[in-house]
């Protein structure tokens, strides 16, 4: 969705392809189980409380639906795409017990554990990337909120453009790491 002559991607906040995404959005969470929520701010957050969650802290993954202007197929999308898809399969990776942790896929936060390269490495040969953006994840851990970022391998480099790439075996990696590490934080 938004996508326009020579092959980048326009999904202004609050305008066209952004709002049909997020129409996408509330019935992807609806046909998972998941109560879908708007904030004042026009946030969407997709929540899946199990009856005995309680009232205590949650875990929040997820992207944007929004883009950058001519920005690539993958700016923001996969990550609420993987967020949706890892909730759902790390609720079922619990052996048939309940996830204790309320699991949000959200727009536009991604915001997980201070450890969560480490938990994704655990145990495998995950690469720890640091990054210089400035944005997500960043921000939110520089003013004291428990975040991290998971990046999927980009073979061309290249990102916020119509040149990203990402082939489907590694987006399907990355949604396992993802859900191998909302798993292990809903212990």
């Amino acid at each position: 969705m938004g996508r326009v002559a020579g092959g980048g991607y326009r999904r202004r906040s609050f305008a066209g392809a952004d709002l049909e995404l997020r129409e996408w959005f509330a019935a992807a969470a609806g046909q998972r189980g998941l109560s879908c929520e708007v904030d004042p701010f026009g946030n969407l957050a997709a929540w899946w409380r199990p009856a005995d969650a309680g009232t205590g802290p949650g875990v929040l993954t997820g992207s944007h639906l929004d883009s950058v202007v001519d920005g690539g197929a993958y700016d923001g999308l996969l990550g609420v795409v993987s967020a949706i898809a890892a909730q759902g399969t790390a609720r079922s990776q619990r052996d048939g017990t309940e996830l204790v942790v309320t699991l949000e896929s959200v727009s536009p936060a991604a915001v997980l554990d201070p450890a969560l390269a480490g938990r994704i490495g655990a145990g495998r040969d995950w690469p720890v990337v640091p990054t210089a953006a400035e944005h997500g994840a960043g921000v939110l851990d520089a003013a004291g909120v428990p975040a991290a970022m998971l990046f999927v391998r980009n073979p061309t480099g290249v990102s916020h453009s119509p040149a990203e790439h990402a082939d489907l075996a590694d987006c399907l990696v990355g949604v396992q790491a993802l859900a191998d590490t909302l798993a292990r934080l809903a212990v």
